[in-house]
């Protein structure tokens, strides 16, 4: 095993991360672990073609007949990542990839909301949450207009 080489890839914040190397050391006990040399180069590609932006916008969707209240997490003017504070195994198992959503947003310190809609791109379950990230469809002139005004002001 030793001198083996190896490609470590992984995905940070919409980047992914790779480089090969080679094992130089692996120890068993008390846990297993693995021992790399320094990479030579490191390759970086972006996975979003524009930056998303950090927030909190409370909002809901609906799955099968259910209202499911979520909270969008990170935005940009092509698609949004969204927490679902529930790990229902029969709620997560109608969040499909490739579906088609609508979320509903209350924007923070207005009373205005609007609606998006796209298709769910990935998927991922953590023991209190189910995180979805979506790319929009095509908006209409004012939900485009209301979303890139709240991004320049998260800007």
């Amino acid at each position: 095993m030793r001198d083996s080489p190896v490609i470590f890839r992984f995905l940070h914040k919409g980047v992914v991360y790779g480089f090969d190397t080679e094992i130089q050391n692996i120890v068993s006990a008390p846990a297993k672990i693995v021992f790399l040399k320094y990479p030579k180069a490191i390759v970086e590609s972006k996975t979003l073609t524009t930056e998303r932006h950090s927030c909190n916008i409370p909002g809901m969707t609906m799955f099968g007949n259910e209202f499911v209240d979520l909270s969008v997490i990170d935005i940009s003017p092509e698609g949004c990542r969204a927490v679902i504070m529930s790990v229902k195994e029969a709620l997560y198992s109608l969040i499909q990839v490739n579906k088609i959503i609508e979320i509903k947003l209350q924007l923070p310190r207005t009373n205005e909301s609007f609606a998006l809609k796209g298709k769910i791109r990935n998927l991922s379950k953590d023991t209190d949450r189910i995180t979805i990230g979506v790319q929009f469809d095509e908006m209409a002139g004012e939900a485009r207009a209301k979303l890139t005004q709240f991004i320049s002001a998260l800007k």
